[in-house]
């Protein structure tokens, strides 16, 4: 039995949607498997911005052009996590902090707001919170839904 409930019907873009931005990247996070996730982003025009946790975007900043540069911090936080969280609870930790209800669709663009309002434990009995908000920006090629881009790190208000 999978510990995810994706609250969208079954064949909609919105469950979709919601089990590639929730499931697939949690899962792919927690495995540190970056070639899980890599397939889910466009080609060519992506572009990450790293809010700073500011709902100022003078303080904006431009961190990726590319989604394998976006992967390599990426891979290397899920390294770096999965050497201080055991995999059960790194997995339940993002589970219990991830909400992603709403979810615009227009044609074959879609905005995607997830938000992270929870912390980890780690081993050591560290606490990371988890508070933050991404909105993403996915669009459909071929039928499939890829990832074009985000803002990241917005403050979770």
């Amino acid at each position: 039995m999978t510990p995810y409930r994706n609250p969208f019907a079954p064949g909609t873009d919105r469950h979709a949607l919601w089990h590639l931005l929730v499931e697939v990247d949690i899962e792919a996070f927690v495995h540190a498997d970056w070639d899980r996730l890599k397939t889910a982003f466009i080609g060519e025009g992506f572009t990450a911005i790293d809010a700073q946790g500011s709902l100022n975007p003078d303080s904006w900043r431009l961190s990726f052009t590319r989604a394998e540069d976006y992967g390599a911090l990426w891979l290397d936080n899920a390294r770096q996590m999965a050497e201080r969280v055991a995999r059960d609870d790194l997995r339940q930790a993002f589970i219990d902090a991830t909400t992603m209800d709403d979810i615009e669709v227009q044609g074959d663009s879609a905005l995607l707001h997830k938000k992270l309002d929870g912390q980890i434990v780690t081993a050591s009995g560290e606490i990371i919170p988890l508070h933050w908000q991404t909105l993403y920006q996915c669009v459909k090629l071929g039928g499939v839904w890829k990832i074009a881009g985000f803002v990241g790190f917005l403050p979770l208000t």
